[in-house]
């Protein structure tokens, strides 16, 4: 998968798009985003799915990680390539971002009105400000994407996304994992 991913991104970066000759035929480059998508949706919903079949740990016991997951995945992929300087990717940071940010609240949400266990993840995590952050990060990156046009813009939306995910994602695990009082 790793491959499959170096041979989809190289032609998109500068100094290589001369030399990478697949990346000049539209249709073998369009296969190859296809391909890509479809392994990125599958590590993205396996991950998330992982975390919730957990039953010992509350806070991941639940539905709504395989979609956040899947969220946070577009907004970091789409952040990386908006780094990259695709303009066209402006659009995907900014529904991720926004995605994820709304899933990652209503995940919280769901679980203070849960078991104690799981709301006590919850306020804990509503509290944290890695876990704020995060959420506000997702919801700039989603704003600057969807009414910044043009490349610095949507590189920063790029930027932005990446540190919402990571923070979302951190706070995600180190909020799971903890001794009940």
């Amino acid at each position: 998968m790793i491959l499959l991913s170096l041979l989809f991104t190289a032609p998109l970066i500068k100094p290589f798009d001369k030399i990478v000759v697949w990346g000049r035929d539209r249709r073998v480059m369009n296969a190859l985003g296809l391909l890509m998508s479809a392994f990125g949706v599958f590590v993205a919903l396996y991950t998330g799915l992982v975390l919730s079949y957990e039953r010992g740990i509350p806070f991941w016991h639940s539905a709504a990680v395989p979609v956040l997951a899947l969220f946070m995945g577009v907004a970091a992929g789409s952040g990386f390539y908006g780094l990259l300087g695709r303009v066209e990717t402006g659009k995907w940071i900014a529904l991720g971002s926004g995605l994820a940010a709304l899933t990652c609240l209503v995940h919280r949400h769901l679980l203070l009105i849960g078991p104690e266990a799981a709301a006590f993840s919850a306020q804990g995590a509503m509290s944290d400000p890695a876990a704020l952050g995060g959420v506000a990060l997702a919801l700039v990156a989603a704003a600057v994407a969807m009414f910044g046009r043009k490349r610095p813009s949507v590189a920063v939306a790029g930027a932005l996304a990446i540190v919402a995910v990571f923070l979302i994602r951190m706070s995600l695990l180190l909020w799971g994992a903890w001794d009940f009082p």
